[in-house]
């Protein structure tokens, strides 16, 4: 039997230094399917039920931490930005039709699967399918979605169109680089702005287990509030479109740098930045909710700012430091983050996110409706079994939808650009001769 075209690209290592990535993504994508695996017990327990079973570790621990998402962020934000400020130095243009035709090639084919497939099967807010299709679902609330669970897809689409834009009015000279520092650190500090601008026009200041009930106002609330807007996001991908510009513009510098540190230096420095990491996961709020309700875990503040900063941040400084691994610490964490069981996930990792809300709502209907009581124990259980057929839903679709598409759009750009050349070229050998 003759093997899939593209199977290689699921395992195959880049000849990029940036595999590591593909790391991040895999245990990211994870963490995710996890964390709703908890969440979606809200549409089969009734409250007192949930309320019950949200004290088991198992639901605690996959609850908590509600940050997984800002790794994507990061990562997006390092990957399009190293992307479009490497064609900028190189070329000092920035080709806006290429760029969003490669995007639109990697995002949509999938995405409109999806939203086809979720058409079909889950038609709730179908009325409302119009805002997926502009990228701008996020723009409304939790209960008028349309697929939810796309709205961290609008927000990479629309930052991408930010972006993009912003370096093309860049390179052609129609700003400055003093606006774009400037529009840099309006990102970087938009949401210390927003946020709390946002949280006492709610009055919203601390939040409760009502939060992962998706089903009660107060989850809808705290989502619209704090999970699915640009504003909230944009610091998580502005530390990653700094990493990028750093990787471009000072490559050799920071590899001095670092190749100056001291092995011990960097192992503490690793130490630290798996402490924060440690902080930030103990101090989730899911672990306080059986405590006073003014515990300063439970702050909105620090739940949807401070936290997810952190987070962020030590994503990014993982992924700066990476480049040149120093010390036993940082690189056994590059070589975890470098094998061969995450490189396939990582790169399956778009295709689980979309198709596991579907496999797991599915998959637990059917055991609800044959199984009379269902312990925490067992719904976990069953529950892993649902994440593993997600990988394996997502291994066709990677196979011949995402990537003969990708491949298909990759060659035609090619030829334009051949054809474009070619042009050009003959239109000045025209102007040499006349």
């Amino acid at each position: 039997m003759e093997k899939p075209k593209y199977l290689s690209k699921l395992y195959r290592q880049d000849s990029d230094q940036y595999s590591h990535i593909e790391g991040l993504r895999a245990l990211a994508a994870l963490r995710v399917m996890i964390h709703h695996l908890a969440l979606f017990g809200a549409f089969f327990w009734t409250s007192a039920e949930y309320t019950k079973i949200l004290e088991h570790p198992f639901f605690k621990y996959a609850l908590a931490p509600s940050v997984s998402l800002d790794v994507f962020f990061v990562i997006s934000g390092f990957v399009i930005g190293h992307s479009l400020i490497k064609a900028y130095k190189k070329t000092g243009a920035i080709d806006l039709y290429d760029f969003f035709i490669r995007r639109g090639a990697r995002i949509f084919p999938l995405y409109l699967f999806v939203i086809l497939f979720c058409a079909l099967l889950l038609p709730n807010n179908l009325q409302n399918v119009w805002a997926n299709i502009l990228q701008v679902n996020n723009f409304l609330s939790m209960q008028d979605q349309y697929a939810v669970w796309t709205w961290s897809i609008a927000i990479d689409f629309q930052f991408y169109v930010i972006f993009a834009l912003v370096l093309w009015l860049l390179a052609k000279k129609i700003i400055g680089k003093k606006t774009c520092i400037a529009l840099a650190v309006t990102f970087l500090t938009a949401p210390f702005i927003i946020i709390p601008v946002v949280i006492n026009l709610y009055q919203y200041f601390h939040i409760t287990q009502n939060s992962y009930y998706l089903t009660t106002p107060e989850a809808w609330l705290y989502f619209n509030i704090g999970i699915d807007k640009l504003y909230v996001r944009t610091d998580s991908i502005m530390y990653g479109i700094i990493v990028a510009y750093i990787f471009v513009y000072h490559r050799d510098q920071l590899r001095k740098i670092i190749h100056k540190i001291p092995a011990s230096i960097s192992d503490l420095i690793s130490v630290t930045l798996l402490g924060l990491l440690a902080f930030v996961l103990i101090n989730d709020p899911v672990w306080f909710f059986n405590r006073s309700h003014q515990v300063w875990q439970t702050s909105t503040y620090w739940v949807i700012l401070i936290q997810r900063n952190i987070f962020a941040l030590i994503i990014a400084m993982i992924i700066l430091l990476a480049d040149s691994p120093k010390g036993i610490i940082m690189c056994s964490l590059i070589r975890i983050l470098k094998s061969i069981l995450l490189r396939p996930m990582g790169r399956l990792s778009y295709s689980t996110y979309m198709m596991h809300p579907f496999v797991m709502i599915i998959g637990f209907m059917i055991y609800f409706a044959t199984h009379q009581t269902v312990s925490p124990e067992s719904y976990f259980a069953y529950g892993l079994v649902l994440i593993l057929i997600t990988y394996a839903v997502s291994i066709p679709l990677f196979l011949y939808l995402e990537q003969p598409i990708i491949h298909r759009v990759k060659v035609l750009l090619q030829r334009s650009r051949r054809r474009k050349r070619s042009l050009i070229g003959q239109m000045q050998t025209d102007n040499v001769t006349a």
